[in-house]
C-alpha cells in the first residue's frame, strides 16, 4: 500500500486506523512524506511500532508532488501487486482483500479499480460512486469518454507500473487519468470491481478543489494523449467531442467548487468548439451538469439549476451566438453537404447517384414503399444540393420541411429518430416551438437537458414556421419513459445475445374473463406494422407479461424498456364468446407472421380437432392471401370467423385466450420451429438430405424497405464462373410448397430479408450463405442456424450509401440497401466448395 503525504496530520489517524482494520493480513505500507513540515511523519512512525504490517517511511527533503510521491513509494515495493491511498482518504476493511482476490483468480488483469464513498471533512457519508453504472470502463474508448479514475480506488501489478513509468512526476494534477490513459492506449487490460471499497474525502485543501489548475491539466492530458494515438486512430476523429466532454465536465465542477467565472468560461469554450448541432449541444451541457450532480450525491432540481446566476450568464451568451450566427452557419453548412456528397459519389458505385436513385424508385409497383414520393423528394434535393446555381434560402428551407416530415413519421416509433432530426430543423431554423417539440420527445431520457432546452424556448425570438411547428408537433403525444435499449437496433445487446443464446420459456395460454386486448393501429405509421400490443383483465388491470412494444429488447439487456402499450381512449369490439388473440408486433410481415403469429395460433390449438366452431380469432397478419391460405386452408378457421384487429384495433371478449410470446420480436423460438415443421414438411423431409440438393437464390421482391440492387449481375457473373444458383420466388406459393423447396436445397444464397424465415424448414447440414449490409446485421440468421443444425456463413457487402442517404432517404439503418458484391459472393461460394469438400474427405477446413 502507497501513502503520499504532506501536512496531512489532520487526516492521517483515519486513514491509518482504516488501514489497521484490512481484511487481508499480508500487506506492507510504504509511506512517502513530501517534504511535512508537520507532525505526519511522526504519526507514521507511532503507528509503525505499534502494527504487525511492515512499514517503510521514506522521506523527501522537498515537496516534489503527489505523481513523485507515488512513483518513489512503488519503486521501494517489493510487493507484486500496488495498492494507493491518500492520506485524506480511508481503505474501506474489505479493500485489499477483495482486490487482491480479483486479481489471484485472473491472472491476466493488469489493473483494477472499486468504487468509492464521497466523504464530508468530519468523515460523514456523502454518497457512493459507482462509475461502472454510467459505462465507465478501462478499454481505450470508455477511459477517453469517462476518465474515471481515483488513486485511492486502484491497484495494479508491480510490474505494469515499472513497464510504464507510473505517473507522469511533470504533472501537479491530471497524472491518474493521464495514466490509466496510457495504460488504455497500451492495451493493458484493466477492470471494475463492483463494490465501494475505500473513503474520498471532499474538503477545502484537496486537490480536486483547485479548479483552474485541474482543468488545464485535464485538457492538456487528453490533448497529449490523443495526439500520442496513431494517425488513423478513430478516436484522433473524435477528438472535439472527446475534449468537448471534457470542458463540459470541467465547467460543472468548477461550479461545484464555487468558482463561477471559470464554469462560465469553460462552458463558453465548450459551446464555441461544438462538434454537434445547437439543441443537441445545449440538452447535453445541462444534462451532463444534472447526471454530474446525481453522481455526487448533491441534492438540487433542474428548476434550482437553471435559475443559478452563471447559467442564466450563459443562456444569454447563447442566445445572443443563435440569433448573429444563423444564416453564416446555414451557408456553411449546405456547402459541407454538398461537398460531402460529391466526395463520396465520386468513389462509389453510380447506382448511388440520385438519377439513378430515382429511376429505380420510380419502377417500384405501386404501393410497394408507402414512402416513397418523401424519398424522391429526397433525391430530387440531392440532385439540387449538387448544382452550383441553386438557391441557397430554398435549399434551406427545403431540407428543413424533408427533416420535419420524416421527424413526424419517426415520433410515434422512435423518439430518438424524430429527436435527432428536428435538432437538424433546428440548426437551420432555430425556433421557440421547435426547441418545445425536442424537449419533449428528450424528457424522459434527458430530463435536465429537456428542461433546459423549455427555458432557452421562451427567450428565441419567433421565428416564421413556429406557428406550423406548433400545429405539427404540439398534439403529438409525448413518448413514454423506458430503458435506453433501442431493440433490434441496439447492436452491443444484439452481439452479447448472439455469444449467450437464448432460452426459451414455456408456453402457456392465458385465459382472461372479460379480458381485452389492443393494438397501435397498422395506420399510425407509413409501414403499416403494429409497433404496440396491450393486454388487460376483466377488472382493467395491464398484464405486462403479455404486452409488448415496439422496439422490442433484446433478451440479454441490461435496461429494458418499461412502458407498456397504453390503452386507446375509445370503446372496444365487444365480442360474445370465445377469442384468440394472436396479434403480434409486424405480424403484417411474413418474417414474423411465419416465427410469431402462426407458432403461437397453432399451439393455441394443440390437441383441439380442428377449429373449435364458436371461436373467433383476432388476428394483425393482413388479409393477403398467403394469409388467408394458411388460416382459412391450413388451419379451416371460417372466414366470417376472423376479426381483423387492423379495423377493430380494441376488443374486449367474454372469453379471452392469449398466448404468451415465445420470445423476442424476431428471435426465433425452437419450439415455434418445431410446429411450422411438423405442420408443413412431410416426414421424409425433416430429417438429413440424401444426395445433392438444389442450390437457391432466394430472390428478393420490389420493396423500398431494405431493397437488393445488382442481383441480375450476381447471378449473371456467378454462371461465369461455374456456381451458377437457381432463382427462387417463393413469394405467392402456398407455405407448404415454399417449405417443400427449402427442405429440398442443399445451398440457400440470400440478402438479409429474403425468405430468411423459410431456414427454419431447412434440412440440418444445409450450407446457408446471408448476405448483409455493414450496419445492419442482427442475429436472427445466427439463431435459425443454431436451432436448425444449418451451416450458415454471412458474407459482408460492403457498400454503403452516402451519410446524406443515411439521414434523409433512410428511415434507419435497418432499411438501408444491400448492394451486392458479386465478387465477394463469389469467393465466399468457392470457399463453401472447399470447406465441404475438406469434409466429405475427413480434413481440417
Amino acid at each position: 500500500m502507497i501513502l503520499p503525504f504532506r501536512d496531512a496530520e489532520r487526516w492521517l489517524p483515519a486513514c491509518l486506523a482504516s488501514l489497521r482494520g484490512q481484511e487481508l493480513a499480508d500487506w506492507e505500507l510504504v509511506a512517502v512524506d513530501d517534504g511535512s513540515t508537520d507532525h505526519s511523519a511522526a504519526l507514521i512512525a507511532a503507528w509503525s511500532h505499534g502494527g504487525v504490517q511492515p512499514v517503510r517511511l521514506i522521506r523527501l527533503a522537498t515537496g516534489r508532488g503527489v505523481a513523485s510521491a507515488r512513483n518513489i513509494g512503488w519503486a521501494n515495493a517489493q510487493a507484486p501487486l500496488v495498492a494507493f491511498l491518500d492520506a485524506d482518504d480511508i481503505a474501506l476493511p474489505a479493500r485489499l482483500s477483495h482486490q487482491a482476490a480479483r486479481f489471484e483468480a485472473d491472472p491476466g488483469l493488469q489493473h483494477l479499480l472499486c468504487g468509492w464513498r464521497r466523504l464530508d471533512a468530519a468523515g460523514q457519508p456523502l454518497h457512493d460512486v459507482c462509475p461502472w453504472q454510467e459505462g465507465a470502463g478501462c478499454e481505450l474508448e470508455a477511459a477517453f469518454e469517462h476518465k474515471a479514475v481515483l488513486p485511492s480506488a486502484w491497484m495494479l501489478r508491480r510490474s505494469l507500473l515499472a513497464s510504464s513509468g507510473g505517473f507522469d512526476p511533470g504533472l501537479r494534477h491530471a497524472e491518474d487519468v493521464d495514466l490509466l490513459l496510457r495504460l488504455a492506449a497500451d492495451g493493458q487490460r484493466g477492470a471494475w470491481l463492483e463494490e465501494v471499497l475505500c473513503g474520498y474525502r471532499v474538503h477545502g485543501g484537496a486537490a480536486s478543489r483547485q479548479a483552474a489548475d485541474q482543468a488545464r491539466a485535464l485538457l492538456w492530458v487528453m490533448n497529449r494523449r490523443l495526439e500520442a494515438l496513431p494517425a488513423a486512430h478513430p478516436l484522433r476523429a473524435r477528438r472535439t467531442a472527446l475534449l468537448f466532454g471534457t470542458r463540459a465536465w470541467a465547467g460543472w465542477h468548477a461550479w461545484q467548487e464555487q468558482h463561477p467565472e471559470l464554469a462560465l468560461e469553460l462552458w463558453r469554450t465548450a459551446w464555441g468548439s461544438r462538434p454537434h448541432g445547437a439543441a443537441h449541444t445545449w440538452l447535453h451541457l445541462a444534462e451532463n451538469a444534472g447526471r454530474s450532480c446525481a453522481r455526487i450525491g448533491r441534492q438540487i432540481s433542474a428548476e434550482q439549476w437553471l435559475s443559478d446566476p452563471t447559467w442564466r450568464a450563459l443562456e444569454a451568451l447563447v442566445l445572443e451566438d443563435l440569433a448573429h450566427s444563423g444564416r453564416g452557419r446555414t451557408g456553411r453548412r449546405l456547402q459541407a453537404l454538398a461537398s460531402q456528397l460529391r466526395a463520396e459519389l465520386q468513389d462509389s458505385d453510380p447506382l448511388w447517384r440520385p438519377e439513378a436513385l430515382t429511376r429505380w424508385w420510380q419502377t417500384l409497383p405501386a404501393g410497394s414503399d408507402p414512402l416513397a414520393s418523401l424519398r424522391l423528394r429526397v433525391l430530387a434535393w440531392c440532385e439540387a444540393l449538387l448544382q452550383p446555381q441553386s438557391s441557397a434560402a430554398e435549399l434551406a428551407e427545403e431540407l428543413a420541411e424533408l427533416l420535419r416530415c420524416w421527424a413526424l413519421i419517426s415520433w410515434p416509433e422512435n423518439a430518438e429518430t424524430a429527436r435527432q432530426r428536428l435538432q437538424e430543423v433546428f440548426e437551420l431554423q432555430p425556433g421557440g416551438e421547435l426547441a418545445r417539440a425536442i424537449a419533449r420527445l428528450a424528457a424522459p431520457r434527458y430530463p435536465w437537458g429537456a428542461a433546459a432546452l423549455e427555458q432557452l424556448a421562451a427567450h428565441l425570438p419567433p421565428q416564421p414556421s413556429d406557428g406550423a411547428d406548433a400545429a405539427r408537433f404540439g398534439g403529438l403525444a409525448a413518448p413514454a419513459p423506458g430503458g435506453a435499449c433501442r431493440g433490434t437496433d441496439c447492436l452491443p445487446c444484439a452481439q452479447t445475445l448472439q455469444e449467450q443464446g437464448w432460452r426459451e420459456e414455456r408456453f402457456q395460454l392465458h385465459e382472461l374473463h372479460h379480458g381485452r386486448a389492443w393494438l397501435r393501429p397498422p395506420s399510425s405509421n407509413p409501414w403499416g406494422t403494429t409497433h404496440g400490443l396491450g393486454v388487460a383483465d376483466g377488472a382493467g388491470e395491464l398484464l405486462p407479461q403479455l404486452c409488448r412494444r415496439y422496439p422490442q429488447p433484446w433478451p440479454t439487456c441490461p435496461n429494458p424498456p418499461t412502458s407498456t402499450e397504453p390503452p386507446p381512449a375509445g370503446a372496444p369490439l365487444v365480442v360474445a364468446g370465445t377469442v384468440l388473440a394472436v396479434a403480434d408486433l409486424s405480424a403484417e410481415i411474413h418474417y414474423h407472421w411465419l416465427l410469431d403469429s402462426l407458432p403461437r395460433l397453432g399451439l393455441a390449438l394443440t390437441g383441439a380437432e380442428g377449429w373449435p366452431a364458436a371461436w373467433h380469432l383476432w388476428h394483425n397478419g393482413g388479409s393477403s392471401e398467403r394469409v388467408r391460405r394458411c388460416l382459412v386452408d391450413d388451419l379451416g378457421i371460417p372466414p366470417e370467423r376472423l376479426i381483423d384487429a387492423r379495423e377493430h384495433p380494441h376488443l374486449q371478449a367474454e372469453r379471452l385466450l392469449v398466448p404468451a410470446a415465445l420470445h423476442p420480436l424476431g428471435w426465433p423460438s425452437r419450439r415455434a420451429r418445431a410446429w411450422l415443421r411438423h405442420r408443413y414438411l412431410r416426414p421424409e423431409q425433416r430429417g438429413p438430405r440424401r444426395g445433392a440438393g438444389r442450390r437457391l437464390w432466394l430472390v428478393r421482391g420490389p420493396s423500398g424497405r431494405r431493397p437488393v440492387f445488382g442481383e441480375a449481375e450476381l447471378l449473371a457473373h456467378l454462371e461465369q464462373e461455374g456456381l451458377a444458383l437457381e432463382p427462387t420466388v417463393l413469394e405467392g406459393l402456398p407455405l407448404a410448397d415454399q417449405a417443400a423447396l427449402i427442405a429440398d436445397a442443399e445451398l440457400l444464397v440470400l440478402a438479409h430479408g429474403a425468405a430468411l424465415a423459410g431456414l427454419a424448414f431447412a434440412r440440418p447440414g444445409t450450407q446457408v450463405l446471408e448476405l448483409h449490409q455493414p450496419r445492419y446485421a442482427p442475429p436472427y440468421g445466427h439463431a435459425l442456424a443454431a436451432a436448425g443444425a444449418l451451416k450458415l456463413v454471412h458474407c459482408l457487402q460492403p457498400a454503403t450509401p452516402p451519410r446524406l442517404y443515411s439521414q434523409l432517404l433512410f428511415e434507419a439503418p435497418i432499411t438501408e440497401p444491400i448492394l451486392l458484391d458479386p465478387v465477394r459472393v463469389a469467393a465466399a461460394l468457392r470457399r463453401i466448395q472447399q470447406d465441404a469438400a475438406a469434409d466429405d474427405l475427413g480434413q481440417p477446413a
